[in-house]
């Protein structure tokens, strides 16, 4: 039974097509292993552009004008500005639409498993270890992945303190240093 069958104006069927469609892609959209969302290649940016554009085919029905257009624009619109405003309030919302950090160190030790998941080599945390001036494992204590893609560090406090001032690099006892 479609939505013409049960006798629905075309500006609601439109506002229930865009909020549908916008709710399932959001959904699909949490799939993606969060790598995936921080870093985005000319592929990426492809696939982001033909999706919409299937998206738009697919809801929007072959007599769409230009208010049907900006009844479904309002709706997703307004869809999102109330999932934003649910999630500041609702762990559940937040949940589904924003997966929580992923740990990938642990007290200097990667976790192989969650690099899996995240579709990350070991090679490429190593290069963004470096980027944030880490040069190896044994001075993170922790590291995360988070929802944006990007990844946060722990560094391990002994690993972080300068040198104490008695110390010096190039000093030795005949300088008096």
């Amino acid at each position: 039974m479609g939505f013409k069958a049960m006798n629905i104006s075309p500006l609601l069927t439109a506002a229930l097509l865009a909020g549908a469609g916008y709710l399932v892609i959001v959904f699909l959209v949490r799939l993606i292993p969060k790598r995936q969302l921080g870093t985005a290649s000319p592929h990426d940016f492809l696939s982001a552009i033909m999706t919409g554009g299937i998206a738009v085919e697919t809801l929007t029905p072959l007599s769409a004008g230009p208010l049907d257009g900006l009844v479904m624009i309002t709706t997703i619109l307004s869809i999102n500005y109330a999932v934003a405003w649910l999630s500041d309030r609702i762990p559940a919302v937040r949940w589904f639409i924003s997966e929580p950090a992923t740990r990938l160190v642990q007290r200097g030790r990667p976790i192989r498993q969650a690099l899996r998941r995240e579709l990350l080599t070991l090679e490429e945390l190593m290069i963004e270890l470096r980027k944030q001036g880490i040069d190896e494992l044994a001075q993170v204590r922790e590291a995360y992945m988070e929802a944006d893609g990007t990844l946060s560090v722990i560094q391990d406090e002994l690993s972080t303190q300068p040198p104490s001032a008695g110390t010096h690099d190039n000093a030795s006892p005949r300088d008096g240093g």
